[in-house]
């Protein structure tokens, strides 16, 4: 399965813990920027191992979850297949 493939639903279907977070990164100033928005993805494995991906907004861009999204959990993906851990999908939709 290519990681493009891969997405925040089909990994609940398959019994891993996926946390999404949008947040500031700065809650101090009232006026903020949508530059400092970052979407967080937390993948809990099978084994119970954690991993996390991140992704700013650019201040050349406007804030868009899904996109956020997307790039975060490449990230996410990335970080698991750099450990050397295999996604297992019982699924092959």
């Amino acid at each position: 399965m290519k990681t493009n493939d891969i997405t925040i639903e089909k990994l609940r279907r398959n019994g891993y813990k996926v946390k999404v977070i949008h947040t500031n990164l700065d809650d101090t100033d009232e006026y903020q920027h949508l530059a400092d928005r970052v979407t967080i993805i937390q993948i809990r494995n099978h084994d119970g191992r954690e991993y996390i991906g991140k992704a700013r907004c650019s201040i050349k861009d406007h804030y868009n979850r899904k996109l956020g999204n997307k790039i975060a959990l490449a990230r996410t993906i990335q970080s698991i297949l750099k450990d050397n851990v295999e996604l297992s999908f019982k699924d092959s939709e």
